[in-house]
């Protein structure tokens, strides 16, 4: 990803990237199975809040470049979910071009987003 030049469409493309490897998807996996099993939840519950640390510094480090911008939590947090959510799909639909299309246009929504103050009321 360091041939892409934009920082923001470099952070966004890395997630993305993250986001199709096999151990996250069986961690995806984790949390449906952990749906109708407390045990299995309170421990995938339990794990994430060991890794929130790191998990905070690789996001911290990415988006550095927008850091100190209001919207950078919402960013961060919606860029998070919308990968998720992705990666979800393509567990069913193995569509490349849409997969591409998509991530394009959350790129640029979120150039959109990092330009334009948000209402948090």
């Amino acid at each position: 990803m360091a041939d892409v030049p934009n920082p923001i469409e470099r952070a966004i493309r890395t997630l993305a990237a993250m986001s199709r490897q096999p151990a996250y998807l069986a961690e995806l996996e984790l949390w449906a199975a952990s749906r109708t099993d407390p045990d299995l939840q309170q421990s995938i519950r339990d794990a994430e809040r060991a890794a929130l640390g790191e998990r905070e510094r690789v996001i911290s480090s990415l988006f550095s470049s927008i850091r100190d911008n209001p919207n950078f939590e919402a960013v961060t947090s919606l860029s998070i979910e919308f990968l998720r959510g992705m990666a979800l799909s393509s567990v069913l639909t193995q569509n490349p071009e849409r997969y591409e299309r998509l991530i394009g246009q959350w790129i640029a929504a979120v150039e959109l987003l990092l330009r334009t103050p948000l209402e948090t009321a």
